[in-house]
């Protein structure tokens, strides 16, 4: 009885997944129908790709999957990259190894391509951050020249200020040192 149960529940669940998926082709290819221009039109066809994978209609998944890839003007949830790898595997699933095996190499060099330029980037923008923190230290460093130097003049005005009221203190003392002479002659 239970074994009865659980074969029937089977093949209800499997039967609504099916109802599920050509009620949701039927949604997606009107969709496309009624608007060529959608802006997610690419989303569109990636979606009824991975029904048609789902469902094992390789074909049909390999047809929406490029043309997900091919459509430059709209926007796709997936990047190029991960498109062509299930572009890959729906070829793998065909049989089709020597293309599936041509994609990932394909995809292999891109990624490695990819890394170094972003190592690349990495290294410009590591110069970049020492060429600045350089022109910092020597800003840093011309600065405390400049206050030195501003200091140091400082300092020697301060000294020659401090020169002419001792000369100057030092004439007035000679000045009424001869005053009080000349009274003390008279």
């Amino acid at each position: 009885m239970v074994l009865i149960i659980s074969k029937i529940f089977l093949v209800y669940s499997f039967n609504i997944k099916y109802i599920y998926f050509f009620s949701a082709i039927r949604a997606y290819q009107q969709v496309l129908y009624l608007d060529s221009q959608f802006l997610r039109r690419s989303d569109v066809h990636l979606r009824l790709g991975l029904i048609y994978k789902d469902l094992g209609d390789y074909s049909s998944s390999l047809k929406h999957f490029q043309r997900a890839l091919n459509d430059s003007m709209s926007n796709c949830s997936l990047t190029r990259s991960e498109l062509s790898y299930l572009i890959g595997f729906v070829y793998e699933q065909q049989g089709h190894l020597t293309e599936a095996e041509n994609l990932y190499e394909k995809l292999l060099q891109q990624q490695k391509f990819q890394l170094q330029q972003k190592e690349q980037q990495r290294r410009i923008q590591y110069e970049r951050l020492l060429q600045e923190q350089r022109q910092k230290q020597e800003l840093q460093r011309y600065q405390q020249q400049e206050q030195q130097r501003l200091q140091h003049e400082k300092m020697l005005q301060e000294q020659k200020e401090q020169q002419q009221r001792l000369q100057h203190q030092k004439f007035l003392q000679e000045q009424k040192q001869q005053q009080e002479l000349q009274k003390y002659l008279q």
